[in-house]
């Protein structure tokens, strides 16, 4: 007996490799307010590249802890977003942005293990996010996502090492 499948081909989320560093303008794809590993409230954020590997996404997370919004600061101002105030939603806010605000990511790459299989998994990151000006700038070819003998120090060894 076959499963029947509640889900169109064309609605199907889409898995890419990793995409190499660089920088690249995207857009906001969504946006959610979520708990941190350790319980701290964070936003989540998935951009989605729109040139050089279209279709592709990179997530990137801002702490909302009032020590730590100094990162959520740069995703406002690379959004083009008014400041906001003491007691606003700020997922309210940012969800204004989804499919309309396009920025300039820098893009890196964070390796980790598979728990269960001890496998090497590498996915991207937002590391740098800036105002959308000009042209997109493709990674050096010379430093591929995979293979690096001397990786930069954007990459990691854990995925559950978010900061905050």
């Amino acid at each position: 007996m076959g499963t029947k499948i509640d889900t169109g081909y064309d609605e199907a989320q889409e898995f890419m490799d990793a995409i190499p560093r660089g920088e690249y303008l995207a857009k906001v794809q969504d946006v959610n307010e979520e708990e941190s590993s350790s319980g701290n409230p964070m936003l989540v954020w998935d951009f989605e590249i729109i040139e050089e590997y279209p279709g592709a996404t990179v997530r990137g997370w801002t702490s909302l802890l009032g020590h730590a919004l100094g990162e959520c600061k740069k995703y406002w101002r690379a959004l083009g977003l008014k400041p906001w105030k003491k007691g606003d939603d700020l997922e309210k806010i940012a969800r204004k942005t989804i499919n309309k605000a396009k920025v300039r990511l820098v893009v890196g790459v964070r390796r980790s293990y598979d728990r269960e299989s001890g496998e090497e998994r590498e996915n991207n990151k937002v590391v740098g996010i800036y105002a959308a000006k000009g042209a997109s700038k493709r990674a050096p070819k010379s430093s591929p996502a995979k293979g690096r003998s001397n990786p930069k120090p954007d990459v990691e060894d854990d995925d559950d090492d978010i900061p905050f």
